[in-house]
């Protein structure tokens, strides 16, 4: 029986069309409905309050015991249930979302100092972005997103110059002359006063240089003229004196054949130069 239904009853029970005794007994049934009512109240007022209380208890547990950020809501799902408009509802709700983001918070510090903690120890700076990196995965917008940001750029730009480095460089082209010092018979041109000569010759990297007595001019004595250029890798050689266009000299070196032709721009006949012998291995410190 509602609470209205016994409001009509008290108001019928008063009325002067029942007689003195049906009122008297309306009033006794009234009031054992009424003391009937009062005690289910009262017991669901208990109920209600043993729940809210149980639900603080199961969090009061959890903080204690450093458990608070494992589902705060569990604690609160039997009171929700079977009081949902109970009166320790609000409260309740309250401190769980209280609970809940403070745990979000301290999730959000910890998983950061975890990931410097992890780039710090990183073996590389590739290995140091992928720490940050995963933080910024589990927390998109956390506290600390836009400074994870940063150190991962900062990491990631690192991370491409290690792999640049790491890179196997090519090796330089070989070339069929082996880099080292050797003695080259130069023939002569009366013609051009050009004396036979022993000259040394000395080569490294596909590079090649050495020096030669040629006169210069017409009218002038021999003097001593340096050479430089290059061998490429099918052994062709081109080089010049100081990369004047009218001391030019073109050669092949191979398996079989060592030969050079200095070109003077006042000797019609071209000058060559036989290399014979390895003196030494090895780069040259000293030009020839």
């Amino acid at each position: 029986m509602t609470l209205l239904s016994l409001r009509r009853l008290w108001a019928l029970a008063r009325t002067p069309c029942w007689r003195r005794r049906d009122r008297t007994l309306a009033a006794v049934i009234l009031a054992a409905l009424l003391l009937v009512y009062s005690g289910r109240l009262h017991a669901q007022g208990a109920a209600e309050a043993d729940a809210a209380a149980a639900a603080r208890a199961c969090i009061a547990a959890k903080q204690k015991g450093g458990d608070l950020c494992n589902d705060v809501g569990a604690c609160l799902a039997d009171y929700r249930k079977r009081f949902p408009n109970g009166a320790s509802r609000a409260d309740l709700d309250s401190t769980a979302g209280r609970l809940t983001l403070g745990c979000a918070f301290a999730r959000d510090e910890q998983s950061f100092d975890v990931a410097k903690s992890c780039a710090a120890a990183a073996s590389s700076a590739c290995a140091a972005q992928s720490c940050l990196a995963q933080y910024r995965r589990d927390f998109p917008t956390g506290l600390h997103s836009s400074e994870a940001l940063q150190l991962e750029t900062a990491r990631l730009q690192d991370c491409v110059r290690e792999s640049e480095r790491a890179k196997p460089r090519a090796a330089p082209s070989a070339t069929p002359l082996a880099d080292g010092d050797y003695l080259g018979d130069a023939a002569p041109a009366p013609a051009c006063g050009v004396v036979r000569q022993r000259i040394d010759i000395s080569a490294c990297g596909g590079r090649i240089q050495w020096r030669h007595k040629a006169p210069l001019a017409a009218s002038l004595p021999p003097a001593p003229v340096q050479w430089e250029g290059e061998i490429d890798a099918s052994g062709d050689l081109r080089a010049s004196v100081r990369g004047n266009a009218s001391f030019v000299a073109h050669g092949h070196v191979g398996a079989t054949e060592r030969r050079i032709e200095m070109r003077y721009p006042d000797c019609a006949s071209a000058i060559g130069v036989a290399i014979t012998g390895q003196l030494a291995s090895g780069c040259s410190q000293k030009p020839p």
